[in-house]
C-alpha cells in the first residue's frame, strides 16, 4: 500500500472515531426544527415511501439525504438509529479528505497535502457538523 494511502485512511478513519465518540454525548437534536424534519422525512419515506410531515407534504427539503437515512429506521430503536445516523455523518464528512488531498497533491508536496488533509478533517466548524441531522453532511464532501 502507498505511502500516501496509509496516512489518508489513517486520518479518515481516526476522524471518524472521534466524531463518533462525540456524537456519543450528544443525545438529542440540537437544531431541532430541520433536524426533526429531516427525521421525519426518513421516517414517512422508510414507512410510507412519501415525505409526510404530520399529514402535510414537505417540499422545501431536499429528499435524497432523507431516502439515504431512512434505512437506518431498519433498526427500531429510536435512540440506535439518531446516534447511527451521526456515526454515517461522521464517515461522510471525514471523506471529505479524500478529494482534498488529490487537489492539494497537485499544487503542494506530500506533506503539505496531508496537513492541509488533516487540517481540514479536524477544523472545528466540520468537525463537530455530523452531530447534526442535516443535508449539509451528505452535499459537503
Amino acid at each position: 500500500m502507498k505511502k500516501e494511502l496509509k496516512y489518508l485512511l489513517g486520518i479518515f478513519f481516526v476522524s471518524i472515531i472521534l466524531r463518533s465518540i462525540l456524537a456519543f454525548f450528544i443525545r438529542s437534536p440540537t437544531i431541532f426544527s430541520d433536524e426533526y424534519i429531516y427525521l421525519k422525512m426518513a421516517q414517512s419515506f422508510f414507512l410510507d415511501q412519501n415525505f409526510l410531515l404530520n399529514g402535510v407534504s414537505v417540499a422545501k427539503y431536499p429528499p435524497l439525504y432523507s431516502i439515504i437515512i431512512s434505512f437506518f429506521y431498519l433498526f427500531g430503536d429510536v435512540n440506535f438509529i439518531y446516534y447511527i445516523i451521526k456515526v454515517f455523518n461522521a464517515v461522510l464528512i471525514s471523506s471529505v479528505i479524500f478529494p482534498l488531498y488529490y487537489i492539494a497533491k497537485r499544487y503542494l508536496d506530500f506533506k503539505k497535502a496531508i496537513f492541509i488533509s488533516l487540517a481540514a478533517s479536524f477544523a472545528a466548524p466540520y468537525f463537530i457538523f455530523n452531530n447534526f441531522i442535516m443535508a449539509e453532511n451528505l452535499y459537503y464532501p
